[in-house]
């Protein structure tokens, strides 16, 4: 059975290995390389361990195989001087229509930055004026002859009730 998992496919180790607890119904596959363990289902088989391990998504394709297809696909088709500048001329197009998306995502983003910086600056200019009142008010007390601990006091006689 263990002769028939395919290597990790996170490091590639080639000595995976089943291993199974009878008292919890379970088998998973571990790789002893990287220590990745899968599946970790309870009440899992050897055998659906092993198809699980071994189960792959089919590889993305190379980014140069895309162009290599159409490339092959077109070598057969009849070209003239005049589809070549169709083609060239659509491209161009396609480039500059990404080239606009592009600069209208960036200004965006700028705009929701620059808004973001104005509500913070006008939060920290709002914060200030507060703490020169505060201030004032601390300043006009103490001319008065009240001392600090009688402000905070007074301060905390007046807050409302929640």
């Amino acid at each position: 059975m263990a002769d028939e998992l395919k290597p990790c496919p996170f490091c590639g180790g080639k000595d995976a290995r089943v291993i199974t607890n009878s008292k919890h119904s379970m088998s998973w596959v571990s790789c002893p390389s990287c220590g990745l363990e899968a599946p970790t289902e309870t009440g899992v088989s050897m055998e659906d361990a092993v198809a699980y391990w071994n189960t792959r998504p089919e590889p993305a394709a190379a980014p140069g195989d895309e162009a290599k297809a159409v490339w092959r696909e077109l070598r057969g088709v009849e070209w003239s001087e005049d589809r070549c500048w169709a083609i060239i001329q659509r491209l161009i197009d396609q480039r500059d229509a990404a080239q606009r998306s592009v600069e209208a995502l960036t200004n965006q983003v700028r705009e929701v930055l620059a808004k973001k910086d104005a509500a913070h600056a006008e939060g920290f200019r709002a914060g200030r004026v507060d703490m020169q009142a505060r201030a004032a008010n601390v300043a006009d007390c103490e001319e008065a002859g009240y001392t600090m601990s009688t402000i905070l006091d007074l301060e905390i006689k007046d807050a409302p009730d929640d």
